[in-house]
């Protein structure tokens, strides 16, 4: 009894705090979420998550949280109302999205760092999520608070979100290896869904660089490069390799004011327990091809966890086909003048960008691009 007025009066109090605080850009503010947490304390997240009829989803990654968090909502917002969060990686940020607002599913941003600062098993116990989104992981945060953060543990901490996973669905990257590894390990327990590109025109103009297998940590041998270490892989002396796509990118045409993206799906769905197809055709802005990524990611998810799956194709035009610049968060992507050609310059993994291959004047215009980056 006294347990239940506790947790009674905490909500009351997280959702008065709600209009006390300022709430920022995706509703991240935390202090209605500290306010429960420290009325009811943190063993009451299970109970706040467990209203959710559907259940809650997580996104996490090195780059694409936000942005694909952000796709993820305008998707299900066209059928369902929702909890969320985004633009705040904290326990407290994903506590208030549970308490504002009203819904039978719950999207939300994660960013882990480490597993001291993201507490990554914890949340995965408390919140547990019926769907968690991997988008990619690479060597960028290598400080946390000042101090370094080596990447095996890093990487280590993306993997306890989903370590004791027992039900739902992993979305996750198939052309990153980290993350389609995570996928792969945990797939004799849940049912996994597997993104990527399918068109060898997209092709990483870097030099190439020693990528270290994430299952037995020998060199990776890679057939083809899409943009960073994110590719057609192969390990000589495991056999890692990438693994057949659920959803891909069939095709896409560059043209000055919109890309054409042709996507094809194939997957399971969480919600009514079955496999599920889609092809979609969408006409999208210039918006760099790390968002192409994080297109495929939301897509997916959406495709995961939708309980009409017959209205996929229609919802996921709809939104992607009405899309403007202005989803995008403040400062991660610039529209520049190269050579006469306006190019979008995202912040994403590290100089994101990509190439067609082709003729002389293409490279020569890419190459440009990349010195101007480098500068």
């Amino acid at each position: 009894m006294v347990y239940k007025m506790r947790y009674t009066l905490a909500k009351f109090m997280g959702r008065m705090a709600g209009p006390v605080a300022k709430l920022g850009p995706g509703a991240g503010t935390s202090f209605p979420g500290i306010v429960f947490l420290k009325i009811a304390g943190y063993d009451a997240l299970k109970q706040l998550a467990s209203e959710l009829k559907i259940g809650s989803i997580l996104i996490t990654g090195t780059n694409g949280k936000t942005t694909t968090t952000t796709l993820l909502i305008k998707l299900f917002s066209k059928e369902l109302d929702i909890r969320g969060s985004y633009e705040s990686n904290t326990v407290t940020a994903i506590t208030t999205g549970l308490l504002q607002g009203r819904g039978d599913i719950g999207v939300f941003e994660y960013g882990i760092r480490d597993k001291k600062h993201g507490m990554p098993d914890t949340i995965q116990e408390l919140i547990g999520p019926v769907g968690v989104v991997y988008t990619t992981i690479s060597r960028e945060h290598a400080q946390v608070a000042g101090v370094k953060n080596p990447f095996n543990q890093y990487l280590e901490a993306k993997t306890l979100l989903t370590d004791n996973m027992n039900h739902g669905v992993i979305v996750t990257n198939a052309d990153d290896p980290r993350t389609a590894n995570i996928g792969l390990n945990k797939s004799k327990d849940i049912k996994v869904n597997y993104y990527g590109v399918d068109d060898k025109k997209i092709s990483d103009i870097f030099e190439d660089e020693t990528v270290e297998c994430p299952n037995c940590g020998n060199p990776l041998e890679y057939s083809h490069k899409f943009m960073n270490h994110r590719g057609l892989y192969k390990c000589p002396d495991c056999g890692l390799e990438r693994p057949q796509l659920n959803v891909r990118l069939k095709s896409i045409e560059f043209e000055d004011t919109k890309w054409l993206l042709n996507i094809e799906g194939n997957l399971f769905n969480y919600t009514v327990n079955k496999d599920v197809s889609f092809k979609l055709h969408l006409k999208v802005p210039p918006f760099g091809f790390h968002n192409v990524y994080n297109t495929l990611a939301s897509i997916t998810a959406f495709a995961t966890f939708t309980p009409n799956p017959d209205n996929i194709e229609k919802t996921a035009e709809y939104v992607f086909n009405n899309l403007d610049m202005s989803f995008i968060p403040p400062g991660r992507f610039e529209v520049v003048n190269i050579n006469g050609k306006k190019v979008g310059l995202g912040q994403g993994d590290n100089y994101d960008y990509v190439i067609m291959t082709g003729c002389g004047e293409e490279q020569a215009m890419w190459e440009n691009i990349k010195q101007k980056l480098i500068k």
